[in-house]
């Protein structure tokens, strides 16, 4: 085959393999930084300090705690084509659960 010879593109189907086996991690802090032909996507997850005592002994605890870590599950480069191929699905996923659900969920 020479340089100049086209290719045609074959499509081949995807199966997700080893999704029983995966972990569910529960992701509920996200932030996205611009990078020049991608977005950042870093998954994390906060959890409340943990305090003991009384109502007063709590509040002094949670005055002294100079921040809440979050864990980070994860840091995903994704182009913008598959960012908003992401938003659509997230969308009419959200869609969906409010119709099954019969109510939307509060924000």
């Amino acid at each position: 085959m020479t340089s100049d010879e086209h290719i045609e593109p074959v499509q081949m189907p995807l199966a997700y393999v080893g999704v029983d086996d995966a972990p569910i991690e529960f992701a509920n802090q996200f932030a996205v930084q611009l990078g020049k032909d991608a977005l950042i996507l870093l998954v994390g997850q906060v959890a409340p300090p943990f305090v003991l005592g009384t109502a007063d002994e709590q509040r002094d605890q949670l005055r002294n705690t100079p921040f809440v870590p979050v864990r980070i599950l994860a840091r995903y480069g994704i182009t913008l084509a598959v960012s908003r191929e992401l938003r659509d699905l997230l969308t009419r996923q959200i869609e969906l659960y409010d119709k099954v659900k019969g109510t939307e969920v509060a924000e």
